[in-house]
């Protein structure tokens, strides 16, 4: 395909079109022929959300989270984060993992209206890369490259931790 992009991540919008990242710009594709730039040099993103505003929200590899509203303006949401893995709670909050690769492994909880984060899991030992809630956002699930494992830990009504992450499964190092 020659329009649609995805490195690292895509989101699909409410038409069912397919946004996605060349490295420095997010594409919008319905299809291999039909497709347009959605927001122009973006830089490389490693994984996005959609917030209940509509608009996209992103990790990036400049170790800042951006928000890109629909007419493809982009603006910082936090900064100095060494963000990879992205999700969307319930309550709208952003969640986002630091990359493994981090001296300061974390999972926060950032406010997308107006910055603000908070430390929700301090992940030294395990640290993340993807994350994902449960379909009921009872769990969050995170997973690394490190070891393989899987990790999961319970959450309450506010989407607080409950107990501490436990491994889920482990996934064989150098399985395919």
């Amino acid at each position: 395909l020659d329009g649609p992009r995805g490195y690292n991540d895509l989101v699909f919008d409410d038409e069912g079109a397919a946004i996605g990242s060349d490295g420095i710009t997010l594409i919008r594709a319905t299809s291999a022929v039909d497709w347009e730039v959605y927001a122009v040099g973006v830089g490389m993103i490693y994984k996005m959300g959609y917030l209940p505003s509509g608009d996209i929200v992103a990790t990036k590899a400049d170790r800042t989270i951006v928000k890109i509203a629909s007419n493809g303006i982009s603006s910082l949401l936090v900064g100095d984060f060494d963000g990879y893995g992205l999700a969307i709670g319930s309550d709208g909050m952003v969640y986002a993992g630091t990359n493994y690769t981090t001296d300061r492994p974390e999972i926060i909880r950032v406010d997308p209206s107006t910055g603000e984060f908070t430390q929700l899991i301090d992940a030294h030992g395990f640290p993340p890369r993807g994350l994902e809630f449960s379909h009921d956002y009872s769990r969050l699930y995170f997973g690394n490259t490190n070891n393989g494992n899987i990790y999961g830990v319970d959450l309450d009504e506010n989407l607080d931790p409950v107990g501490e992450p436990e491994v889920i499964v482990t996934v064989p190092v150098g399985w395919h």
